[in-house]
């Protein structure tokens, strides 16, 4: 959401108190790595 509201207000700065990736904070880099070496040949 963060990105979000950069992008609609390019003129101004954006703070937000938890910015994150909320995609990020749900996986587990191990879950990343398993489904790349599975998927990604």
């Amino acid at each position: 959401m963060a990105e979000t509201a950069a992008v609609l207000n390019l003129d101004k700065t954006v703070l937000h108190p938890a910015a994150g990736c909320p995609l990020a904070d749900f996986l587990a880099a191990d879950d990343v790595r398993r489904a790349s070496e599975r998927h990604c040949h």
